[in-house]
């Protein structure tokens, strides 16, 4: 430094080397600032690391546990649905078993009655047959009885007298009528019981007929029934399984 130089330039001079010194600080400074903040970014930069791969462990494992849950749900719907479909094949077959039961039970009733009727029917005949049998019996002893009786008037004609003779003629004519208006009137009666008999067969028949047409007719509703039913349960069962399957494609694409 020349000593004969004015203070002016002394001065600045000092200002100077002070400047420098302090862009010289300032520099290094700046350099260790920015080392320090690099060295703060890479231990934030581990730090974050390490706490994403710590969280994304453990979103892992809930992950995993969230889909081992929705496959034990997942099979725990598939078991309550077999369950529902063979609690429901059950319950068709057992209203099949009732319905076929009801419709033998029916079938037999109706067979029985047609029996009871065939049986009283023949009942029937029998006592026609009796009661033909006891009138042509009847109608034989008035027969014997009036030729024993024209022997005797035969026999007895010559130590009678006519108004004897009249008098017999008379009983005879009157017993023969009256045995006659009694068997007219038997048989007419017979007659009316056999027609009312052959109605009330004909009725029977008829209401058989019409009992069968209405348990066939009932069975095949019951069987309709059931039939709409099983449809209807199937829809259902398939109306159930398309939201879950739908909700099951999101667990798998996890």
């Amino acid at each position: 430094m020349d000593e004969t130089a004015p203070p002016t330039s002394i001065v600045d001079y000092d200002m100077e080397l002070l400047s420098e010194n302090f862009d010289v600080q300032t520099h290094k400074l700046k350099q260790e600032t920015l080392k320090t903040l690099a060295e703060m970014k890479r231990k934030m930069h581990r730090h974050q690391t390490a706490q994403l791969a710590v969280q994304r462990q453990q979103f892992d494992r809930a992950l995993s546990e969230k889909q081992s849950e929705i496959d034990g749900l997942r099979m725990a719907l598939v078991e309550l649905r077999g369950r529902a479909e063979r609690d429901a094949s059950r319950e068709a077959e057992a209203r099949d078993a009732e319905a076929a039961a009801a419709a033998a039970a029916a079938a037999d009733a109706a067979e029985r009655d047609g029996m009871a009727l065939m049986a009283e029917e023949a009942a029937r005949l029998r006592a026609q047959r009796v009661l033909d049998t006891c009138l042509r019996q009847r109608i034989y002893a008035a027969n014997t009885m009036r030729v024993r009786l024209q022997w005797w008037k035969a026999v007895t004609a010559r130590g009678r007298s006519r108004r004897m003779n009249e008098g017999i003629q008379r009983q005879i004519r009157e017993n023969a009528h009256a045995a006659h208006a009694t068997v007219a009137d038997r048989i007419e009666s017979l007659e009316t019981e056999l027609q009312s008999e052959k109605v009330a067969v004909q009725e029977g028949e008829v209401a058989r007929a019409r009992l069968e047409e209405d348990l066939k007719r009932a069975f095949m509703r019951g069987i309709c029934a059931l039939n709409i039913e099983a449809m209807s349960i199937l829809k259902s069962g398939q109306t159930d399984a398309a939201p879950g399957a739908e909700n099951s494609l999101p667990g798998g694409g996890m």
